[in-house]
């Protein structure tokens, strides 16, 4: 029986993340093989999915006071690198980070889980160029799923990541902007759809395609603004910004508005646009699933969406979207769909322009819906390049 590692699982914390893993898994589980996986909170993950060995994120640690916390994770970092030339370092680690170590050693093939890690926004890029480091270095199968990649600015890391991506197997990104970028490191990727487009219990026609809208949904990312001269200030005007579209948006429609909480972390943010709003608003904190989000969405006028995953939930319902691109990912995706018009850079868009265009898009939905019908029949109806890979690499003996 093959054994398969999928590493830098960020798992149900993080919505969009978790419906990329539940199609990868749904797509595994077809081959006769052993799974585990490196997750940031592995006994979360195992609630969801209990027939999977689930292990710790390498370099974690939470106990101690914040300086000691960062030296353990420095030290951990470092041993799990050794580790591959000198074995016994391993136990020195934590039991699951052993563990998850022993697992990618022993693996015949490690895939990384799909997202937009591998960019330099925060400081967890280390962590997740770590994984595949240490994958690297046992000399294992590596295939990077349909993920975003950069930007990178600084100079170690981005030839860390170089350093990784030549040893890598097969690479997919889900746009052109990364793969601009991998061709500016001198790696070769492949286009390939993003998983969450792959879900086999959605069928187009198994929607509600707004038949009794009721509400306007809108997702709040908590983004540092890494580009900015004044990260503070552009944060403050992004939260004004969505607050005006959204005030907007209700006094033409007369509609509340419903905040989801795709990500734990974007609480705060979410909070200060509720704050700001002066019509019925409500955070949706049991829509906590993608099925969930879904659902809300086919019931929903519109959504103005701060988070990459809301708006392909959004598309995959026929709910009217216009999505604020925090990262090339969002603007990169739609693009290569032909839907160039329905982002807008977070950092300086127009509330009433986008509070205006959602409700011209709305006003023929049925438009709409038959746009997105045709898109999602065209990639279903496609063979993913991903998806044929992992084919090839798992029929053969």
């Amino acid at each position: 029986m093959k054994q398969v590692v999928v590493t830098n699982v960020f798992g149900p914390m993080n919505r969009g993340d978790h419906e990329l893993f539940k199609v990868l898994i749904e797509k595994l589980e077809k081959y006769d093989l052993k799974i585990s996986a490196i997750a940031r909170d592995p006994d979360l993950c195992s609630n969801y999915f209990p027939n999977i060995q689930f292990y710790e994120q390498l370099g974690k640690c939470t106990e101690g006071l914040y300086f000691q916390q960062v030296l353990s994770r420095v030290i951990y970092l470092i041993l799990s690198i050794l580790t591959p030339f000198f074995n016994p370092l391993k136990y020195l680690l934590p039991d699951s980070q052993r563990k998850a170590l022993d697992a990618i050693s022993q693996a015949d093939l490690v895939i990384s889980c799909p997202g937009g890690f591998l960019e330099d926004s925060t400081p967890s890029l280390y962590t997740h160029l770590l994984h595949l480091l240490a994958s690297v270095l046992f000399g294992k199968p590596i295939v990077l799923e349909p993920m975003s990649i950069g930007p990178i600015k600084a100079f170690v890391p981005k030839n860390i990541l170089k350093f990784i991506l030549l040893r890598v197997d097969a690479i997919f990104v889900r746009e052109p902007i990364s793969e601009k970028f991998c061709q500016q490191l001198g790696v070769s990727s492949k286009i390939s759809d993003d998983l969450a487009f792959f879900n086999s219990n959605l069928t187009f026609e198994s929607i509600d395609h707004g038949s009794n809208v009721n509400c306007i949904v809108a997702t709040v990312i908590n983004w540092n603004f890494p580009n900015s001269n004044d990260s503070n200030a552009a944060r403050n005007k992004y939260i004004d910004s969505m607050s005006e579209t959204l005030n907007n948006l209700h006094a033409s429609t007369n509609l509340p508005v419903k905040l989801i909480v795709q990500v734990e972390n974007d609480l705060p943010a979410i909070e200060k646009v509720r704050c700001k709003l002066n019509v019925p608003c409500e955070i949706m904190y049991a829509v906590n699933t993608p099925e969930k989000i879904k659902e809300l969405l086919g019931s929903s006028f519109c959504l103005v969406a701060s988070r990459f995953h809301s708006a392909i939930f959004s598309l995959s319902v026929g709910c009217p979207v216009i999505a604020l691109s925090y990262l090339p990912k969002t603007s990169g995706m739609l693009d290569l769909y032909g839907l160039s018009d329905l982002h807008r850079p977070i950092d300086n868009f127009d509330p009433q322009e986008v509070a205006s265009s959602l409700k011209n898009i709305a006003s023929d939905r049925q438009k709409f819906i038959a746009r997105m019908k045709e898109l999602f029949t065209s990639i279903m109806g496609g063979k993913s390049p991903f998806l044929m890979y992992i084919d090839s690499k798992l029929s053969s003996n």
